[in-house]
């Protein structure tokens, strides 16, 4: 009896450890199939960026259309992108702008532009810099960037981020309705240069021809941030979903390069 009573045990355990084996194995097939379709969620969004007909300006609507590819059995991904350039890079700016970040004081903006770390890596860098909290850098981390050349895409950056550059509140929205409201450039509606700005000269020029309302003030800003600006960009960040037969899995967080076909920052 005491030997069947063993035996019964021993081979639930054994049971239990075969079962637990299977599932680590299915979980690990599964975290394998989803990086490996994340990568090639990056390749399609290489390759549409190398086929882009208008490289000189991209807009949000354009880069935040998701994308989505299925395979058999309930496998594949989706993504969409989001620009590095609608945000401050933290590596460039002046105290000036980097004083303007929530959180952020003149005090702490010196210390940022003095440290001996920059340019920075990553934006998580700033909590090494003399008197940065987590909480202060919590209040501006979705605003600053360590990517690009320091400029700002118009047609992509947040009013917000239009405000810390230096634009007036009233400018920054005039730029965000004509984003949301011009037929672009063609002046047709349902086009691709839809709430375009298509080249950092032209913006004031498009922006008059939209709203004659422009003060003499916010023309001279315009003006004056015009070789701050850009309308498109080459940093992306490409936000990926893999599905792995019908079950969703890790989510992705890719930085790339796209003017050199480079993956240069990978989260997961």
């Amino acid at each position: 009896m005491w030997i069947l009573i063993v035996l019964t045990i021993l081979g639930s355990a054994l049971g239990n450890f075969v079962a637990g084996q299977v599932k680590f194995a299915d979980l690990l097939s599964r975290v394998t199939v989803s990086s490996s379709l994340a990568r090639a969620a990056c390749r399609d969004g290489l390759e549409e960026r190398r086929a882009d007909p208008f490289p000189g300006y991209d807009t949000v609507g354009e880069l935040g259309r998701e994308r989505s590819r299925s395979f058999s059995d309930g496998t594949g991904y989706t993504y969409y992108f989001e620009d590095e350039l609608g945000k401050i890079n933290v590596s460039t700016a002046s105290k000036d702008v980097l004083a303007r970040l929530p959180g952020m004081d003149e005090d702490l903006a010196e210390a940022v532009v003095n440290c001996g770390r920059r340019p920075f890596r990553a934006a998580a860098e700033l909590l090494l810099v003399e008197d940065m909290t987590p909480e202060k850098f919590a209040k501006f981390r979705e605003l600053v960037t360590v990517y690009g050349d320091g400029k700002v895409n118009v047609n992509t950056a947040s009013p917000e981020v239009l405000e810390i550059l230096g634009m007036d509140e009233e400018l920054a929205q005039k730029i965000a309705r004509y984003r949301k409201e011009s037929p672009g450039p063609d002046e047709k509606k349902g086009t691709d240069d839809d709430g375009a700005f298509t080249n950092p000269g032209l913006v004031l020029t498009q922006l008059q021809k939209f709203d004659d309302d422009l003060s003499v003030r916010q023309e001279q800003d315009l003006m004056a941030l015009q070789k701050s600006l850009a309308t498109s960009s080459r940093y992306l960040t490409a936000r990926i979903g893999a599905v792995v037969r019908g079950k969703g899995l890790n989510r992705y967080s890719v930085v790339m390069d796209t003017g050199k076909d480079q993956i240069i920052f990978w989260s997961e």
